[in-house]
Formats: C-alpha cells, structure tokens, sequence
C-alpha cells in the first residue's frame, strides 16, 4: 500500500493565513454572511491538509483561478525594485500615506509631538525585508496599518512609551515573501500595528476580529 507523504506544516500554517485572508475579504464584501463566515472559521481551523483549505475557499476565488494557487501564491504582489531610502517628518503636525504609495526599502520616521499613519493596505511590497526606523518618536504617535497575511516584526526600544499590536498580525512569513521590520526608540510615545482590510474601519476591524475569536473558541470547545 502506497504511503501518502505528510502535510509540510509550514506550507500548512501560510495556507491557513492566506486563506483566513481571503475569508475576511469575501464577509467584507458581503458575499457571505456572518454565520458562514464563522463557520468557515472554525473549519479552517480544524483543517489538517492544504486540500481540506483549497474545499474551503474553492467558491470564493476569482472565476477562473485555482484555489491552490491562491493557497501557495505571495499574499502581496510584488512591485518594482523600490527606492534605498525615505524621509518622513512629523514636527508638530500630522503625517500620512495611504492609497497606492511607494514605500522605500528603509523608510526613516522623525515624528516629535506629531502624528503619523502609515497604510499598507494598497501597497505593492517587494520581497524581502521593507523597514521602517522610528528615528526620533519623542511625544508621538505613529499607526501602521497593514493587510491580512503581512508579516511585521518589531525591535523597539520603550521609554516610558507603548507598543501595541493585533494578534492578527503574524511575525512570519514564507523565504521570499515581503514582510515589515519596524526598529527604533520610542520616548513617551506609542506604536500601534493594525490588521485591517482595504476599506474597512477601526470599528469593523475589531468587530471582525471579535467573530474570529468567537468561531475558534467555539471551534476548541468542540474539540
């Protein structure tokens, strides 16, 4: 009797991700409601092999696609080679980028007694590494808002400051996907790193998030 080879478990954990994504992205559209959302949730969840995650999505992708591409596939599409470095100032005011912007490979933050929001959500990251340094965050506040499946690490220094982050956000990612590094020092000052999805408000997002939780605690019950 042939033996079938074992699920590899990193390509397990990225799919489950990838299509955790595509879940939240198609209730945010409407195309399927709460109930199924949660249910879909919970069999994720419980999902063992990429087969059990390609039935789950197999109605949701685009006409024409192959589920399993959108399981194995980069979670961001990659965009051209990036400019080396960027320069952002917040000196008593605000800061933002949002939309279809260009980030560089190392973005520079100076924020003293300002604001800035960086999103994420209509960005075309390249592979690799992306960072950003909070130079200087003295008095400020700085939000980074990235989409479902982006990976962020962060290595901070805190004086008297905060770092907040959802538990959506993972800290891994695939070799050759993109993935944000934020570094710096914060003096009375916060970082916060938001999973939202294109469109969607603070407010839905921890709705989302709550009927995430709900479906996997329900999910563990049964188990």
């Amino acid at each position: 009797m042939t033996e079938t080879a074992p699920t590899n478990l990193i390509a397990l954990r990225d799919g489950k991700q990838r299509a955790e994504a595509l879940l939240s992205a198609r209730f945010a559209e409407g195309l399927i409601d709460q109930d199924e959302f949660e249910r879909r949730l919970e069999r994720l969840n419980d999902s063992h092999s990429l087969p059990a995650l390609e039935q789950l999505i197999v109605d949701l992708v685009e006409p024409g696609s192959d589920p399993r591409e959108q399981l194995t596939s980069q979670a961001l599409a990659l965009a051209d080679e990036p400019p080396s470095s960027r320069r952002m100032v917040a000196l008593l005011s605000n800061f933002e980028v949002n939309g279809e912007w260009l980030p560089a490979r190392r973005n520079r933050v100076i924020s003293v007694l300002g604001s800035t929001v960086l999103d994420f959500r209509s960005v075309h990251l390249p592979a690799g590494e992306t960072v950003i340094e909070l130079g200087t965050s003295v008095l400020a506040s700085t939000r980074v808002i990235v989409p479902p499946g982006l990976a962020v690490r962060t290595q901070l220094r805190l004086f008297l400051g905060e770092s907040r982050r959802d538990a959506q956000v993972p800290e891994r990612c695939t070799p050759g996907d993109p993935i944000l590094q934020i570094t710096g020092r914060l003096v009375l000052a916060s970082l916060s790193v938001e999973e939202r999805l294109p469109g969607e408000r603070s407010a839905q997002a921890r709705r989302r998030h709550r009927q995430q939780r709900r479906a996997l605690r329900r999910s563990a019950r049964r188990r």
